[in-house]
């Protein structure tokens, strides 16, 4: 398992249900 990351929402669209986070340490994340 992968160790957890910290970060913050950049932005989400409930509508249409992802967004990204933006990491503490690299690059944003799609969820």
């Amino acid at each position: 398992m992968a160790d957890r990351e910290v970060g913050t929402v950049k932005w989400f669209n409930p509508n249409k249900g992802f967004g990204f986070i933006e990491r503490n340490n690299g690059k944003d994340v799609f969820v």
